[in-house]
């Protein structure tokens, strides 16, 4: 493959590393995106078909088209993956950490300085708190300290 279309790919992979995380996108991709991009890909997939059996068409160039679709959307299945993984990661360390706060002061902290994604949220009128963080999509993972449970909220919750 030439090195404008190695380099059209990685511009589509990092484009849909980033499209999960921005709300009004996601959902308009989810919305408006997906059929037209399940048409796409079925076309392309023709295409290569028929490019093996084609003196005519090169088949790099086909294989090049069919890469389209998967590479965007397996760049954000993949990083909807990996952010998940990490930011969870990151909240058990917070746990554990606000873990030592409650045992050193006897309460949870009213507010928690966290960057990177991740929220803290104490609950009104009790000892517990809140960690949520976006998974992309417009699906968010929150942990409840009173209950230690995990729940996923999507866009619809």
């Amino acid at each position: 493959m030439s090195t404008k279309r190695i380099t059209v790919l990685l511009i589509l992979a990092v484009i849909g590393m980033i499209i999960p995380f921005i709300p009004y996108v996601a959902l308009w991709e989810m919305f408006i995106l997906i059929i037209p991009s399940i048409i796409t890909f079925g076309v392309t997939l023709i295409f290569l078909i028929v490019s093996f059996f084609s003196n005519k068409t090169k088949s790099t160039h086909a294989l090049f088209y069919v890469a389209i679709v998967p590479v965007f959307w397996g760049a954000q299945l993949a990083s909807c993956y990996v952010v998940n993984h990490i930011q969870k990661a990151r909240c058990v360390n917070l746990i554990n950490e606000l873990a030592v706060v409650k045992q050193q002061t006897g309460a949870y902290p009213e507010d928690y300085d966290i960057t990177m994604g991740i929220t803290y949220a104490k609950i009104n009128n009790t000892n517990a708190f809140v960690l949520f963080y976006s998974r992309g999509f417009l699906v968010t993972e929150k942990y409840y300290s009173d209950s230690g449970v995990w729940r996923n909220y999507g866009w619809n919750d």
